[in-house]
């Protein structure tokens, strides 16, 4: 077993921990010519994964006008083939598991040797 194999290998039993079925919708804003913007929606091929939350301890609390509001952060841990790219203003990317929906904010590709070994991306829950 060559060591990217082994990487990618230990990805997948952690993964496999606590698995969920990802199907990202992708929405793509353009400029449609007239001063404003179409949008393009694709469902991108889905993938096992595992969402966890980033940090120790009691969620972030901010102070708003309308009271205090917590601030949890999630992280999707994905294999090396997972259907998952960049973010920006103009691509939009969620998926829902159980009831929550989360929106992909980042995405970080750890590479070994050149090849991808596995993916992270990182998620702000949106309901």
């Amino acid at each position: 077993m060559t060591e990217v194999e082994l990487f990618r290998t230990t990805t997948a039993e952690l993964i496999n921990e606590n698995p969920s079925t990802i199907s990202i919708t992708k929405k793509v804003y353009s400029d449609n010519g007239s001063g404003g913007m179409s949008e393009t929606t694709t469902t991108l091929t889905s993938f096992i994964g595992r969402i966890f939350r980033r940090g120790f301890g009691a969620p972030e609390e901010l102070v708003q006008l309308a009271g205090l509001k917590q601030r949890e952060e999630y992280e999707l841990l994905a294999p090396y083939d997972a259907d998952i790219s960049e973010t920006s203003e103009n691509v939009k990317q969620t998926f829902t598991v159980g009831t929550d929906t989360y929106e992909v904010t980042d995405l970080v590709v750890t590479k070994y040797q050149g090849e991808v070994v596995l993916k992270r991306a990182l998620l702000k829950k949106v309901k």
